[in-house]
């Protein structure tokens, strides 16, 4: 199969029945919730108020992929390898941690072995269903960038950024410090949303300098409380 996967059976066969219910048992258990609902944090719409929130706390950027959203998880069937996408349907097919180790973490134990693997076995990429890649975090006081380079230059869709707080947990559900930005072209929501609540491309360019200002001045102090 090539080209994405749109769809959550194309990759592989369902889960269903007992299966089903005991995978997503097996999911809250491992992330210590006794609800076994769809375990991904969901983002909140990014209005005025949350250019504040960039001044006071420290965000990433990435742009916001058009597409379908999957969380993988990696488990084992006795001796064997099991690999299975979940959707936001909850179908089957470390979280005290900051943003940055997370990160770290994952590409630690996870993605750097996945791009050895890759050089050393070149030949069965064209056998995989699909082929994982990283976003470019970026600083959010970076939007410019992002406009300007990144964006532009992408190979798939696009419908906006998402800033991510560094220094908060992650958090099943809606999370207030996960920030979709979506510019008015694309955003449906703004039929409900105040004029003065919107955020434009511009908006978000002119606060870099103020949010870039005071992410040094954190950085400095928590140098200063090390040293």
């Amino acid at each position: 199969m090539s080209g994405p996967v749109r769809d959550i059976q194309a990759p592989g066969h369902p889960a269903e029945g007992d299966l089903l219910r005991n995978m997503r048992m097996e999911v809250a258990n491992l992330l210590g919730r006794n609800n076994p609902s769809f375990p991904g944090a969901q983002p909140v719409s990014f209005t005025r108020r949350h250019l504040d929130e960039l001044t006071r706390q420290d965000y990433y950027v990435c742009e916001k992929s058009d597409g379908f959203r999957y969380l993988l998880y990696l488990t084992s069937d006795g001796n064997d390898e099991c690999h299975y996408l979940i959707d936001r349907r909850n179908n089957y097919c470390l979280m005290s941690r900051t943003l940055d180790k997370r990160i770290a973490y994952f590409k630690e134990r996870i993605f750097t072995p996945y791009e050895e693997l890759l050089k050393e076995y070149p030949e069965e990429i064209p056998y995989m269903h699909f082929i994982m890649e990283l976003k470019q975090m970026q600083f959010s006081y970076a939007v410019e960038m992002m406009f300007r380079q990144i964006l532009p230059s992408l190979p798939h869709g696009n419908d906006g950024l998402i800033f991510t707080c560094r220094s908060t947990e992650y958090k099943h559900g809606t999370d207030q410090h996960i920030l979709k930005w979506k510019p008015e072209s694309e955003n449906m929501e703004s039929v409900i949303e105040s004029i003065r609540d919107r955020v434009t491309e511009k908006d978000l360019i002119a606060a870099a300098k103020t949010i870039r200002d005071e992410w040094k001045k954190r950085a400095m102090q928590q140098a200063g409380g090390r040293a």
